[in-house]
């Protein structure tokens, strides 16, 4: 009655703030125009009223979180607050920024409208920095506040929910599922679930997951277990303590709610579900001697995303238990959001969840579940173990997760693994040997076991491809993939590492179709009914085969095999292909048919295949086997094991064929340059090593005669440039090395280096001008090797001396005429190249001679009388200076111009004469005295 009346009021009110829209959630009556904003500031938008359709929805939330609040005085709910939010990666700096101010200003709002009426259930808020959400912990009066604010767009319970159960037991339990009891018989390391997934093939390409990151939302993972060691990258804790609810303690060290302190993410102990996280953390990334998880070179992140609860009502399998809250899990993974920018995180596993969704859900987790999508984090969740055919649990159901359901060693989708369209991916799920809390190992089922095969592989897909999206890699799994149909009829991928393989280089290795004989195949075991022919039994088949009993069925208690003979596979470098035909109809998991590979001519052996059930045609079945199976005595069989009761055709062999890359002898055909015989100095050089091998690796040495000039390492390149700065002669020594470690090597030839011949410059002694008679010397500055040098000596055009070669660079020569000379220089270097250039133009001239210096008057004159000097001279170009002397005194000097005259006017009486300086164009100078003039 009391809830009823509650409803009522609860419906009045919600009618009454409908009137009144404009009760925002700080209880201010404001428009936009009464908000002072600062100029070019970031406005912040804050609800103050709500529409009909967020009425009607979050009061059927409200009502549905009413009802569960009759045993308890408050109920943990998740508050999605009504505000647009995208994915960050897909935002620039500055709107990334602006996004999270808005959702900071939405949460500040909802914790100011709440702290102004409850305080005290204001104190619960926990609010997140990246996504539009807030925790808070309320009553029925509290859900009341939160149904009227309209900056709360939605209101779901923060439900605590389990590790991957009820299906994942450890396998000493009694109870095993119909769909599992088969595998009781535990197979050879080969046959455990990295090798159905063919992680081998992925390993022996090179790609461990080395360099990556997988986080593990989960119990916590014991990074002192051996497979574990030094694994751990980065821990955190987050967990809850909630008295006033669910009564949930915190598993965080010291009892805090939040840690990212050293061991701060160790797996919890002594309550019922830990021990999941380190058995999960070791599928996806743990390595061991004889084993390894899928990323075994990877690095973890652990996540200790669990509370502890002592309520039998909340711990369906006894308590206590440990149960995580999502608001927990939504903060490690803003934690692992934050860590995206240190480390390189490929993959996030979350083996847990609940309920039940038949279609893809809204859940507060998707937000940051976009958020790590954006920067390339994929968040891989398990589909649930609930056996439902039509849905699949939470967060699973989150269209932007990576959904993981589970198979068994046999491709047949587990009977426990929930299955719906929305499931992305399967991956084995039963009976997986791990890592177990405390030390030692542990098999384990469950879609928990699948999920971290997927999350590990995606490490090791994402060190392949660093730069691929979460699309793009789930894509490759997906292409890649098994399909394997369901009892449902939906047919989903099983990851398969064997699109990884390069295969353009193998070769049929061994064939064998049982045409011609049976192969030198052996039966083995007892009960045997192994037969080689043509099967009655089988309308499809009209080709030679062995088969158990090929016109009837297998016997009870059988235990038979054929074996090969020895296979010589020695030789080959890669991994091996298997492939063969198989048709299969046994006893559902009961009888079993298996294949099996020995590398030391049939004293052990080793799965590679396993089957069960009808498969009602003949099937190309195929295996990857590392190289290590690459013998000279390999054998391969195929058996049959049946029980006691029921037996049917069972199993039909044929088309057998071993594939794989032959290892190439080592050789090194030729070594060869771009040039043949000489070259210079300064001039590449580039030689090309033509090899024979496999996985070939070359390194140079580098000589100038007997000396070594350069050493070049190890690298792909089988070609060599280099250039010599000197002249000499000059080899490279190759050497190869295969993948083996083999090397050879080989000398190519000599090449002559020289220096390159050139003519720097041709110079003389003298510049421009000189006179005959006057000896000129040019000197040639020229590089190259063993040089010889000639001259022509040209007057004008014409040759007039020849000079012939010799190693002197220079030419002494002496003109015995006027006109212009130059000289042409020939340079010839010991290879016989030549090179020519011409010399600057000297203008020689005849020389110059002053012949006379005449006065206009003889003997004598008078003061103030002009006297003119005339100069007769000869020569080239020629100029003239005077010095007028009066006795032995110079009274006048008159430079160098062209006017061969010289008028001077005496002003007192003596004895006068002028001193002549001439000069040719050469610069060569003649002097001469006038006869002495007495003035009076």
């Amino acid at each position: 009655m009391a809830n009823k009346l509650f409803k009522v009021v609860l419906l009045l009110f919600m009618f009454l703030s409908f009137l009144a829209p404009n009760v925002g959630a700080t209880g201010n009556n404001t428009n936009e125009e009464d908000v002072p904003i600062e100029e070019n500031s970031q406005q912040i938008e804050v609800l103050n009223t709500q529409d009909d359709a967020f009425l009607e929805k979050k009061g059927q939330q409200i009502e549905n979180l009413l009802s569960k609040l009759k045993d308890k005085k408050k109920i943990r709910v998740i508050l999605e607050l009504n505000t647009p939010f995208q994915p960050e990666g897909k935002l620039n700096k500055d709107k990334k920024l602006e996004q999270r101010d808005q959702i900071a200003a939405i949460q500040n709002s909802v914790k100011e409208d709440l702290q102004s009426k409850l305080p005290e259930q204001a104190k619960s808020l926990k609010i997140f920095k990246t996504v539009p959400y807030i925790v808070v912990e309320v009553d029925a009066i509290g859900l009341e506040a939160l149904h009227k604010n309209p900056n709360v767009k939605s209101i779901v319970e923060d439900f605590p929910m389990p590790v991957g159960l009820p299906a994942e037991k450890s396998s000493n339990s009694d109870v095993i599922s119909t769909q599992e009891k088969g595998t009781r018989i535990d197979p050879p390391t080969l046959a455990e679930s990295t090798n159905v997934i063919k992680a081998n093939v992925a390993w022996s390409q090179g790609f461990t997951g080395e360099g990556q990151t997988v986080a593990i939302l989960d119990t916590g993972v014991d990074k002192n277990h051996t497979f574990l060691a030094n694994k751990v990258a980065s821990e955190a804790c987050y967990s809850t303590n909630s008295p006033a609810t669910d009564g949930g303690q915190s598993l965080c060290p010291g009892g805090v709610t939040e840690s990212t302190a050293i061991n701060s993410g160790l797996d919890c102990t002594n309550v019922n579900g830990c021990g999941h996280g380190t058995h999960v953390a070791g599928i996806a990334a743990g390595k061991g001697d004889s084993f390894s998880g899928v990323a075994k070179d990877a690095k973890i992140i652990a996540m200790q995303v669990f509370t502890k609860f002592n309520s039998t009502s909340i711990c369906v399998n006894g308590a206590p238990c440990a149960l995580s809250y999502t608001s927990d899990q939504i903060s490690a993974l803003e934690r692992v959001y934050a860590l995206s920018s240190q480390y390189s995180i490929a993959s996030i596993n979350m083996s847990l969840g609940g309920g039940r969704f038949y279609s893809v859900c809204e859940d507060p987790r998707q937000g940051i579940i976009d958020n790590l999508k954006s920067v390339g984090i994929a968040t891989v969740i398990a589909s649930g173990n609930n056996g439902y055919k039509d849905s699949i649990g939470a967060p699973g159901c989150i269209s932007t997760a990576v959904t993981v359901g589970a198979t068994n060693n046999s491709d047949i989708v587990t009977d426990f693994s929930n299955s719906a369209a929305m499931v992305d991916l399967l991956a084995p799920g039963y009976e997986i040997n791990s890592a177990s809390n405390g030390g030692g190992f542990e098999r384990m089922s469950g879609t928990s076991m699948a999920t971290p095969h997927v999350a590990g592989a995606w490490a090791v897909v994402k060190e392949k491809f660093p730069n691929a999206s979460v699309d793009d890699i789930q894509q490759k799994l997906e292409s890649g993939g098994v399909p394997v149909t369901d009892t449902n009829g939906l047919t989903k991928p099983r990851i398969d590492f064997q699109w990884m393989i390069e295969t353009e280089n193998f070769v049929d290795l061994y064939s064998q179709n049982f045409e011609a004989n049976n192969g030198q195949f052996t039966k083995k075991g007892t009960n045997n009914s192994w037969e080689w022919g043509i099967p009655t039994d089988i309308l499809d088949s009209s080709t030679k085969v062995w088969g158990t009993n090929l016109d009837g069925n297998y016997n009870t208690n059988e235990v038979s095999y054929i074996e090969s003979p020895v296979i010589n596979l020695s030789g080959v470098k890669s991994v091996l292909l298997v492939s063969w035909r198989q048709w299969l109809n046994t006893e559902t998991d009961w009888d079993f048919s298996s294949v099996e590979v020995s590398k030391d001519g049939g004293l052990t052996w080793a799965v590679i295949d396993t089957g069960t059930g009808h498969k009602a045609a003949w099937e190309n079945k195929s295996a990857i086997v590392d190289a290590s199976y690459a013998v000279n005595n390999f054998k391969i069989r195929f058996g049959l094991n049946s029980d006691f009761l029921i037996t049917y055709a069972g199993i039909y062999i044929d088309d057998i064929k071993i594939r794989g890359e032959k290892e190439i002898p080592l050789k090194i055909n030729s070594v060869t340059a771009n040039v043949q015989g000489t070259s210079t100095t300064g001039k590449p050089i580039t030689w090309t090593v033509n090899a024979e091998g496999t996985g070939l690796q070359y390194a140079y040495y580098v000589y100038k005669g007997t000396t070594r000039v350069a050493a070049i390492g190890y690298s792909s390149n089988n070609k060599l440039t280099w250039t010599p700065k000197e002249a000499g002669d000059y080899y490279i020594r190759v050497y190869a090395k295969d993948s083996g470690g083999k090397i050879a090597t080989k000398n190519s030839a000599v090449i002559k280096v020289s220096t390159p011949l050139n003519i720097n410059s041709v110079t003389a002694n003298v510049q421009g001008t000189s006179s005959v008679n006057t000896p000129i010397t040019w000197t040639v500055n020229a590089t190259g090797t063993g040089l010889q040098y000639a001259y022509y000596v040209y007057k004008g055009t014409t040759r007039v001396a020849t000079i012939w070669y010799t190693s002197n660079n220079k030419l002494t020569w002496t003109p015995k005429e006027a006109g212009d000379y130059y000289v042409r220089v020939y340079v010839k270097d010991s290879g016989g190249k030549t090179a020519i250039k011409n010399s600057a133009v000297i203008k020689v001239s005849a020389g110059v001679t002053i012949k006379s210096v005449t006065a206009n008057v003889q003997g004598t004159s008078t003061k103030g009388t002009p006297i003119t000097w005339t100069v007769n001279a000869t020569g080239t170009g020629l100029q003239y200076a005077y010095y007028v002397y009066k006795g032995t005194t110079r009274v006048a000097a008159i430079g160098y111009t062209s006017n061969n005259k010289l008028t001077w006017t005496p002003k007192e009486a003596g004895d006068y004469y002028v001193r002549a300086y001439v000069k040719d164009s050469g610069g060569k100078i003649a002097t001469k005295n006038s006869a002495v003039i007495k003035v009076q």
